[in-house]
């Protein structure tokens, strides 16, 4: 049976893409490495065997020496100045762009799986002088029966389901976090305790022998916060109840306050005879138990409120870490670095676990694909 040209042509394709794979899996590789290490891909010739072409070219002949694919194609753009490379810096900054954009839906899939996030903000000059504003996402993270709390590195998001807000340098934030402040002083009030953690040492009493059991030392506005806490577990059936019809009000689209008052009774019963530090258990230890036993259509409520409380943030200390790698990624010898490049170049940086186990023959298929049909045959 004859075999036409589409067929002959199909299989030169599929075998040059195959070569291209090959390639690219070690330039990919090599840029991922550069960018994870924030090593200065480019230096000052595109000319592979230049002693100042770079450390990405520079690294891509070293490994040529022991892959003989590579040790071919290398040996070839030596000797042709037209032949196609891959090794340009318009090829490096798309893979960088691949690689960003593969972080980053990995990281947005995440945080849809967890529906409900909080955002932190903070911003902070770099050595260019412009002011750089970090966005950190915090959720819940449920992978079976393993539960975390992520705090992600992510630039833009749809802010639907975003349950708490978290600012710093309140210059630039100023007038933002009010209702924030005003709901906090609310609850102190409400719980007749300071709304301010005035005092930074106590005096340690000392107690003697004879002294009454009475004698208590004073509790500052911190120790007095956690034993009002405490009481949540003595509390009479119509403040519980009250209590949850208020937090459904402030979340009425997910939480429902008579179904939740309902659950928590139940809960209180159950999850003591079961957990052993039930009393002093935390909300992601609590969150735990529930899918642990499989309770979340039994609870689907207290499950909710537990997941909406643990993307509540206590501090904006994670937008200072990624601060730490703005000024190792644009330094002063890399000052005029784009905002593109460096919104890249961070989150490759910053979320650089997740690069390390992401799965990136897709972007190798994708990018094969579309240059495939551009070489010569």
């Amino acid at each position: 049976m004859g075999v036409t040209i589409d067929c002959e042509f199909e299989k030169s394709i599929e075998k040059k893409k195959e070569k291209w794979r090959n390639i690219l899996r070690i330039i990919i590789d090599v840029i991922l490495f550069c960018s994870k290490n924030n090593l200065a891909l480019r230096g000052t010739t595109e000319k592979i065997d230049d002693l100042n072409s770079g450390i990405c070219l520079q690294l891509i002949e070293l490994i040529s020496h022991y892959s003989p694919i590579l040790a071919q194609h290398v040996q070839e753009v030596k000797q042709s100045n037209f032949s196609t490379s891959y090794f340009s810096p318009s090829i490096q900054n798309e893979i960088i762009v691949l690689l960003r954009q593969t972080i980053r839906n990995k990281i947005i899939t995440s945080i849809k799986e967890a529906k409900y996030y909080g955002i932190m903000f903070d911003c902070i000059p770099d050595i260019s002088h412009k002011e750089q504003m970090s966005q950190i996402i915090r959720y819940v993270k449920i992978d079976n029966t393993e539960i975390s709390t992520e705090e992600s590195f992510i630039d833009g998001i749809e802010l639907k389901n975003c349950q708490a807000q978290g600012y710093d340098n309140g210059a630039n934030m100023a007038g933002v976090n009010i209702m924030v402040c005003k709901q906090a002083k609310a609850t102190a009030s409400f719980l007749n305790i300071p709304s301010q953690f005035e005092e930074k040492r106590s005096k340690i009493i000392k107690r003697h022998f004879d002294d009454s059991p009475n004698d208590e030392p004073k509790l500052n506005a911190e120790q007095e916060l956690k034993r009002e806490c405490n009481k949540l577990f003595s509390m009479k059936s119509e403040v519980v109840l009250k209590w949850s019809k208020d937090l459904a009000m402030k979340y009425s689209e997910d939480l429902n306050g008579f179904d939740l008052y309902s659950e928590l009774e139940c809960f209180k019963n159950q999850a003591y005879n079961l957990m052993d530090n039930f009393k002093s258990a935390t909300p992601i230890e609590l969150l735990k138990f529930i899918h642990k036993y499989s309770s979340k259509d039994v609870y689907p409520n207290i499950e909710i409120a537990l997941r909406i409380f643990l993307t509540i943030p206590v501090t904006t200390a994670t937008c200072e870490r990624s601060f730490s790698k703005l000024k190792i990624i644009k330094n002063y010898l890399r000052s005029t670095m784009t905002q593109d490049r460096l919104t890249n170049m961070g989150i490759i940086l910053i979320e650089r676990e997740l690069a390390s186990k992401i799965n990136f023959e897709d972007i190798i298929d994708e990018f094969a694909t579309k240059k495939a049909r551009k070489v010569k045959f």
